[in-house]
C-alpha cells in the first residue's frame, strides 16, 4: 500500500511525468479486500492508492490525478453508486473511468444503475485476477498514453512560445538598433543590461557594459550622478541634458536624456529605459541667438 500523503518516486531518478508509473484508486471499506486488490494488480507495475470510504476516496481523487477507480458498491454511508454519482459532478474527477467491483447486485437492474452512474465496467466477485488484470491495464495504457499526449502538446507550446518571444526579441533589438538616438535597458537598479548599436558606435564597444555614464563630461558627471541616483531611489522618470563624449574624435556632444522606469503589474520597478538624442546643433544655435540678442 502506498502513502497517498507522500510524493511518488518511480525510483528511475527522474522527473519526466511520463515515466510515472499510472495511479490506480482502490475503494472498498474491507482493509482485506483492498489488500487482496493491491496484491492482484501488483504485477502490472502501478501506483495503488487506498481509500475505505466515499468520502476519503473523493478527498484522494481531488488531491491526485488517478488512470481509475475499482469502486466498491455495497459501503456504509456513503455508497459506491453515490461516490460515482459526485465524481461525475465535479470536472476534476469527471473525466475519470470507473470500474464497479461487487459481491452481491448481479441483477439487470443494478448493473444499469451502474453504467447510468458513470461506470465503464462492472465486476462482480468473486473475480478472475487475470481478467482483472486485463481490464486494469487497459485504461491505463490509456491514461499513460493521453498523459504523454498532453506533454508533448504542452512542451511544443512552450517551445512555440519560447521561438515566438525570440523571434519578437530579435525583432525588437533590430529596431533599437535602427534608431538614430541611443538607447540602453537598464536592470532596476541601474545597471547597464542592453545597449543599441547607436550608442556603441558613438562612445565606442565598451561603453555597452557601462551604459549612460561611461561617457560624460567630467564637468557634468558629479551632478548628473546624482541626478540619475535620486532617480533610482525615488522611482520617478527624469529628464537631462549632458555632454557626452564621441570615441570617434573624442568632442563632447550635448545630448537629450531621458530615463523612464518599467514597473510589473503590482507597479514593481524591473528596470529602466534610458535614450539620448543629439541636441548639440540646438544647443549650438540657442546659443547663437543668445549672443545675437546681446
Amino acid at each position: 500500500m502506498v502513502d497517498p500523503g507522500l510524493p511518488w518516486n518511480s525510483g528511475g531518478g527522474t522527473n519526466d511525468a511520463s515515466c510515472r508509473p499510472a495511479s490506480v484508486l482502490l475503494v472498498d471499506d474491507r482493509p482485506a479486500n483492498l489488500v487482496a486488490l493491491e496484491a492482484t494488480l501488483r504485477p502490472l507495475g502501478i501506483r495503488t492508492v487506498t481509500a475505505v470510504s466515499g468520502p476519503e476516496a473523493l478527498r484522494r481523487l481531488l488531491a491526485e490525478e488517478f488512470a481509475l477507480v475499482l469502486l466498491d458498491v455495497q459501503m456504509p454511508g456513503m455508497d459506491g453508486f453515490e461516490t460515482a454519482t459526485l465524481m461525475k459532478r465535479h470536472p476534476r474527477t469527471a473525466h475519470v473511468p470507473i470500474i464497479f467491483v461487487t459481491a452481491i447486485h448481479r441483477e439487470a437492474s443494478h448493473l444499469f444503475t451502474g453504467y447510468e452512474r458513470g461506470a465503464v465496467d462492472y465486476l462482480t466477485k468473486p473475480f478472475d485476477p487475470n481478467i482483472l488484470r486485463s481490464k486494469v491495464r487497459v485504461f491505463v495504457d490509456l491514461f499513460i498514453k493521453e498523459r504523454q499526449l498532453r506533454e508533448q502538446s504542452a512542451l511544443m507550446h512552450e517551445r512555440e512560445s519560447r521561438d515566438r518571444e525570440h523571434r519578437t526579441e530579435e525583432r525588437f533589438r533590430a529596431l533599437l538598433d535602427s534608431m538614430p538616438l541611443c538607447v540602453w535597458a537598464l536592470g532596476a537598479d541601474g545597471t547597464p543590461v542592453y545597449a543599441n548599436r547607436s550608442w556603441l558606435e558613438y562612445a565606442g564597444a565598451d561603453a555597452g557594459a557601462q551604459g549612460p555614464m561611461a561617457a560624460l563630461h567630467p564637468e557634468d558627471e558629479a551632478a548628473v550622478r546624482t541626478d540619475v541616483q535620486m532617480a533610482l531611489l525615488e522611482g520617478e522618470p527624469i529628464e537631462l541634458e549632458y555632454r557626452l563624449r564621441s570615441a570617434r574624435d573624442g568632442s563632447y556632444r550635448w545630448h537629450a536624456v531621458r530615463f523612464l522606469p518599467q514597473r510589473d503589474p503590482e507597479g514593481v520597478i524591473t528596470g529602466w529605459i534610458g535614450t539620448a538624442t543629439d541636441i548639440e546643433n540646438f544647443k549650438r544655435a540657442q546659443d547663437a541667438h543668445a549672443e545675437l540678442a546681446v
